[in-house]
C-alpha cells in the first residue's frame, strides 16, 4: 500500500505544481482582457510577468518554462496584430521579441532568487544543528572538573569551562576574549615557536607549564593540547586542557631531597657497618673458645663415670655434682648466646654468633647422660 502511495503523491504533487503555472496565467490573461475592454492598453506586459514570477518563485523552474510558453502564446494571440492568430505582423515582432526576453530574465531572475534563498535556508538549518550540538558539548564540558578552553590561532581565548575558572579564579566573562599567555601569564619549557611547530606537525603537544592564578599564586600543571582544523584542513583553533600537579611536583621535589641527603649519608652509614661487623667478629672469637671448652668439658667425665660402674671412687655425690655443672654450663652457654645474638644480630657477618647446639640436641644429650646414670650402681 506505502509502495502505491509514494507515486501517486509525487503525481499528485507534479500536477499541482503545473497547474499553478497554468492557473496564474490564466489569472494573468483575464485580468488583461478585462483591462483592454476598460480601455487601459498595454497592461497585458506587466501582468504576463508577474505571472512568471510567481510561478517561478513558488513551485520552481519547470513550471515558470511553462508560464513562460503560455503567456508568449496568449500574448500572441489576443494581443499582437493580427489578432486571435499566431501570426506575428513583422512591425510588432520586435514588441514580442522583448516580451519573450523579459519574460525569460524575469524566470531566470527567479529561479536563481528562490535556489539562493533555499541554499541559505538549508546553512542556517545546518548551522543551527552545529550550535545545538557545540551548545551541548560546550555543556558537557562544563561538567568535567578537568581545564578545558579553546583558543583561536592568535591566542585569544573563545570557550572556558568551569574547571579552568575553579582553577584559575577567572569567570568566562572575564576570560573570553583575553589573550590566553598574557592572561595566565604562561612559563614555557622551550621557545613557543617550538611548541607551535611540533602542534602544527602532529596536531598534538603536551608537557608542563607555569600559570598564575587570578589571586597572583603560581601552579604547575600537566597541558595537552589538541589543534582544530576545518573542512580546508586548514587550523582555526587549539583545545587545551590542563591538570594541576603542583603538590605532585613539590612532594617529588622533597624526594629528591631526601635521596641527595641519603647520598651523602650512605658512606658514613657503611663505614660504621664495617666497623660494627669487626668489633661482632672480634668479640666472637673471644667468646668462642672458652665456650667450647665449657660445653666439651663434661663428655670426658660422663664418659669415665660410664666406665667406672663398679668402681667405689663414682659416688652419688660425684655424679650429682658433674650433672649439676653440666647443666650450668649449658644454662651459660645458651645465655651467652642469647646476648651475642640479640647485640650482633643485626649485622650481616654469621660468624658473629658462637655455634651453640639446638636445644634439640642438648635434650638428645641429656637423657643420654641421664640413662647413663640410671645404669651406675
Amino acid at each position: 500500500m506505502s509502495k502505491l502511495t509514494m507515486p501517486l503523491r509525487r503525481v499528485t504533487s507534479v500536477a499541482l505544481r503545473y497547474g499553478l503555472a497554468v492557473v496564474s496565467v490564466a489569472i494573468a490573461l483575464g485580468l488583461a482582457l478585462l483591462a483592454q475592454l476598460q480601455a487601459v492598453h498595454n497592461l497585458e506586459f506587466p501582468l504576463f510577468l508577474m505571472a512568471i514570477a510567481a510561478t517561478v518563485w513558488y513551485v520552481g523552474a519547470g513550471p515558470g518554462v511553462l508560464a513562460v510558453v503560455l503567456s508568449g502564446l496568449s500574448f500572441d494571440y489576443f494581443f499582437t496584430q493580427p489578432l486571435y492568430t499566431l501570426y506575428i505582423e513583422p512591425s510588432n515582432r520586435p514588441y514580442f521579441v522583448v516580451f519573450i526576453l523579459f519574460a525569460l530574465m524575469i524566470g531566470w531572475f527567479s529561479s536563481r532568487r528562490r535556489r539562493i534563498e533555499q541554499e541559505l535556508r538549508q546553512a542556517r538549518d545546518e548551522l543551527e544543528t552545529k550550535v545545538a550540538a557545540r551548545t551541548q558539548q560546550a555543556s558537557l564540558l562544563d561538567l568535567t572538573h578537568d581545564t578545558i578552553f579553546v583558543r583561536d590561532m592568535s591566542d585569544v581565548i573563545t570557550y572556558w569551562n568551569r574547571g579552568a575558572q575553579e582553577l584559575y579564579g577567572w569567570t568566562p566573562e572575564e576570560a573570553i576574549g583575553k589573550r590566553a599567555h598574557q592572561l595566565l601569564q604562561t612559563v614555557f619549557p622551550v621557545p613557543i615557536a617550538e611548541i607551535h611547530a611540533e602542534l602544527l606537525r602532529t596536531d598534538r603537544w603536551e608537557g608542563e607549564l607555569e600559570k598564575m592564578k587570578a589571586d597572583g599564586t603560581r601552579v604547575v600543571v600537566s597541558s595537552r593540547w589538541s589543534l582544530v582544523r576545518d573542512e580546508q584542513e586548514r587550523p582555526v583553533a587549539v583545545l587545551a586542557t590542563n591538570n594541576d600537579i603542583t603538590e605532585r611536583k613539590r612532594t617529588e621535589g622533597a624526594i629528591r631531597q631526601l635521596n641527595a641527603e641519603l647520598a651523602k649519608r650512605t658512606p658514613e652509614l657503611e663505614a660504621m657497618n664495617k666497623e660494627l661487623e669487626a668489633f661482632a667478629y672480634s668479640i666472637s672469637h673471644d667468646l668462642r673458645a672458652p665456650l667450647r671448652h665449657m660445653v666439651g668439658y663434661t663428655e670426658p667425665s660422663f664418659t669415665a663415670l660410664s666406665r667406672a660402674k663398679s668402681s667405689s671412687r663414682c659416688t652419688c655425690l660425684t655424679r650429682t655434682s658433674c650433672r649439676t655443672w653440666r647443666e650450668n654450663a649449658w644454662s651459660w652457654s645458651a645465655a651467652s648466646t642469647h646476648q651475642c645474638r640479640a647485640v650482633f644480630g643485626s649485622t650481616s657477618n654469621t660468624r658473629a654468633v658462637p655455634r651453640i647446639p639446638s636445644p634439640s640436641a642438648r635434650h638428645e644429650r641429656t637423657r643420654t647422660m641421664r640413662s647413663t646414670e640410671a645404669r651406675l650402681p
